[in-house]
């Protein structure tokens, strides 16, 4: 991704060879504001928008390149009159999609300005790395069982209805995380993946990771303790290298900042599980 203000910068980009003169970009207007995701289900009969999540990134150099870090559920953050907006343009979209015959998540991102206006930014027509805690966490989408709904539904012959009910954007205070542990190697070269551990669920006790379960639906059990589930494929003695997320940690509570950077809590989650020893 580049930024620039002038045609001036975009001829010097070209002589230095940042751009070549045959290929296709997608140029954009320049949004100051953060940035978010909101997953709308799309039923036969029936339309559910998720709460909103913050896209977090960190800077992989000095050039400030940023690599997407994770997501971190906003809870009840937002005003009447923001979701007001979400409800109104958000079902609009999903209607389409029902008209067409959609059917499961659509993802979208999209930024919001000082101003409460919000500016659409793209279309994943797919699950998304904020699934599995909707699935979850049935809050998080107006309490409804998307996991069992999506699962049991997908291969039907379906018959899809023009007006169908609408959940809007639901109430709730949750504000679990994803944490993505990236391999950072600024030398381009493969790192050896040195530790290994047992997917499932750990409870924070005493500044420690304790392993709890490896059914990871126990994760509501006791909402008093600060909870994780790690989750790779990755073993130990395989290469990778830089910006391979290697790790997943979902956790069941706040990891960042408002501002996307790592919290004192996101800092503790990413030096307990390293990849290196």
């Amino acid at each position: 991704t580049l930024c620039f203000e002038s045609a001036e910068q975009i001829d010097k980009l070209i002589k230095t060879k940042v751009l070549e003169t045959k290929t296709d970009y997608l140029l954009r207007e320049f949004i100051s504001g953060k940035t978010d995701g909101i997953s709308v289900f799309v039923g036969q009969d029936f339309l559910a928008l998720s709460a909103a999540r913050q896209q977090c990134f960190f800077d992989l150099d000095q050039r400030h390149n940023k690599v997407f870090r994770g997501v971190q559920w906003v809870g009840n953050s937002f005003s009447d009159n923001l979701k007001e907006k979400v409800n109104e343009n958000f079902s609009r979209i999903g209607k389409l999609l029902l008209g067409k015959g959609y059917f499961g998540f659509a993802n979208f991102d999209f930024m919001i300005d000082e101003k409460e206006s919000l500016y659409f930014i793209e279309f994943n027509p797919r699950l998304s790395s904020a699934t599995p805690q909707i699935f979850l966490n049935p809050e998080l989408l107006s309490g409804l069982p998307l996991g069992q709904i999506f699962l049991e539904k997908f291969l039907e012959t379906k018959t899809f209805i023009p007006e169908s009910n609408f959940y809007p954007y639901p109430e709730t205070d949750f504000e679990g995380s994803l944490l993505d542990v990236v391999v950072k190697s600024p030398d381009k070269k493969k790192h050896l993946i040195e530790k290994e551990y047992t997917n499932g669920i750990y409870s924070l006790k005493q500044n420690s990771f304790v392993f709890e379960n490896p059914d990871i639906r126990k994760i509501k059990g006791d909402n008093f303790l600060k909870k994780i589930i790690f989750y790779s494929d990755v073993r130990r003695g395989e290469s990778y290298g830089d910006r391979a997320v290697v790790f997943h940690l979902f956790s069941t509570y706040r990891l960042f900042r408002q501002d996307g950077t790592l919290n004192e809590e996101g800092e503790k989650a990413l030096a307990a599980f390293k990849y290196k020893s």
